[in-house]
């Protein structure tokens, strides 16, 4: 009797316990809503071992992740554990996220920060300088994503970004399919507000698909399943990325692969690249970054102009941290023109030269100086270039110099030729001030004259006494002009400013 009684102990223990979760033990905080709170680069990887005992937990991130140097591997990694909690990155970046393992089992493997995403939110987050890459697979396949390895059921991917990282199948085994965001999503779920720069997606250099036909490529995602929802991928694009893969299987946004393309719709969608190799991508080309708008993506709610020029001029998500210019550019802080080129900076109208300087002294050239004013003018771009040999439709100043031409602001250095990289003189720079504002500006004929007038050319003295009589140009030491002396970016951005208050006051 004894033993039948402990038998049936254990059995109702084992009844029991089998109902409730085997949770581990963790540290991690949680708020009044039961989300984990991660801010840590430690939390982060506790968090994904407690995900893929329970994928129903929540997270919210608190602080940037960096997570260099630490081996998280995947949340939701197996697909009998899929994530379907909510991620929510808050406005926040992870940074270095490393995946490059080999896979050897006959099953698929899904890969990316997240494996396998089913009835999941994933919003408002960046992922920075990931690397993603699975070095082996069986015929079963590999699935590469940044965010997202699979997207399935009701998940939604809304306000996310991947920047300047690796995803790709290495060697020449086996995989199905690779995408910056996720490689496919299917069922009834969306990707939203959602952008992808910098990247490379593919096959490694040099890497051969077995059996012909080619790995399912996109920027966004490489391929989407028969979708139930209408609106499937919206208001998302992708720029200045690196794709590589073989023939039409390659696409430079989404490619659709089966059932039927009526199920997947592309709503304000845009690619930079203008060789599209599917004839199922439906976003639009655009043959310039700056076409690009927070109105074409849907609006100012999720979107916002690139101010400091951190995507190249395309739009940022209405999250994301704004810099000043003082903590972008390491070598203005002490120059005299600081307060200009901070202002002018914040308005989008000069930039730095993508190594985190704006070379204050350094001499400004003809066409950087005309991008300025024109921006400072807000005049509308001319992109028909039919004079300048030596201004190409593909350099980033051309509708600038062409604007600035076809309104009588500058002319070029010949018949045919602007002077593209030539620097510009302090009095030639007034000239071409002049020529856009000397309608706003005072005649200069009372101005007491620089101690060195008889150095200002003739055809320039009625542009730098009007200047300086606005107070829009000063000497330079003891009253001198120095007409002839090359004009500084610090100078330019000076100027520009002071051109910006005389307009704001008209």
């Amino acid at each position: 009797m004894r033993r039948i009684i402990n038998i049936l102990l254990m059995f109702a223990m084992t009844c029991t316990f089998a109902d409730i979760p085997a949770y581990a033990e963790t540290t991690i905080t949680q708020d009044a809503d039961g989300f984990y709170l991660i801010g840590t680069a430690d939390e982060y990887v506790e968090f994904v071992e407690l995900s893929n005992i329970d994928g129903t937990i929540n997270c919210k991130l608190t602080a940037d992740i960096d997570l260099a140097g630490k081996k998280p591997g995947r949340i939701g990694a197996v697909e009998e554990v899929p994530y379907s909690g909510t991620f929510d990155g808050n406005g926040h970046i992870i940074r270095n996220f490393t995946y490059n393992e080999p896979y050897e089992n006959k099953s698929s493997v899904y890969v990316g920060l997240i494996g396998v995403a089913k009835d999941a939110t994933i919003k408002n987050l960046g992922l920075e300088n990931a690397s993603v890459i699975v070095t082996q697979s069986a015929k079963g396949g590999a699935w590469l994503g940044g965010i997202a390895g699979k997207v399935s059921g009701t998940t939604t991917i809304e306000g996310c970004y991947v920047k300047n990282s690796i995803i790709e199948k290495d060697t020449e085994h086996w995989a199905q399919a690779v995408g910056a965001i996720a490689p496919m999503i299917s069922s009834k779920a969306s990707i939203r507000n959602c952008y992808v720069i910098g990247c490379t997606v593919g096959y490694a250099i040099g890497t051969i698909y077995p059996g012909g036909g080619g790995l399912q490529v996109g920027t966004i995602v490489g391929y989407t399943g028969d979708t139930a929802t209408e609106e499937s991928i919206q208001n998302c694009y992708a720029v200045n990325n690196v794709i590589r893969a073989d023939g039409e299987r390659r696409t430079n946004f989404a490619r659709y692969r089966y059932q039927g393309t009526e199920t997947v719709t592309f709503i304000n969608c845009y690619t930079d690249i203008l060789d599209k190799y599917s004839a199922y991508d439906t976003a639009t080309v655009i043959s310039d970054i700056s076409e690009l708008t927070p109105a074409k993506l849907g609006g100012e709610t999720y979107w916002k102009s690139d101010t400091y020029g951190l995507n190249s001029g395309a739009p940022r998500l209405a999250w994301e941290k704004d810099f000043s210019a003082s903590e972008i550019f390491r070598d203005i802080s002490g120059n005299w023109a600081k307060d200009y080129i901070e202002q002018m900076y914040a308005e989008g109208i000069v930039k730095g030269n993508g190594d985190g300087t704006f070379a204050p002294e350094k001499a400004v050239t003809r066409e950087a100086l005309i991008t300025m004013l024109v921006r400072a003018l807000g005049i509308e771009l001319v992109t028909d270039n039919g004079v300048f040999t030596d201004v190409s439709d593909d350099d980033w100043f051309a509708p600038y110099v062409i604007t600035a031409f076809e309104n009588n602001i500058v002319n070029g250095v010949s018949d045919d030729k602007f002077g593209v990289s030539k620097n510009i003189s302090r009095q030639d720079m007034c000239v071409i001030v002049h020529n856009a504002m000397k309608d706003l500006l005072q005649d200069g004929t009372k101005e007491k004259r620089f101690s060195d007038d008889y150095k200002i050319s003739d055809y320039a003295k009625t542009a730098v006494y009007s200047l300086k009589e606005s107070g829009i140009v000063n000497g330079r030491g003891e009253n001198e002009f120095e007409p002839l002396g090359t004009a500084t970016r610090a100078e330019a951005a000076r100027i520009i400013h002071s051109l910006r208050k005389l307009l704001s006051a008209e």
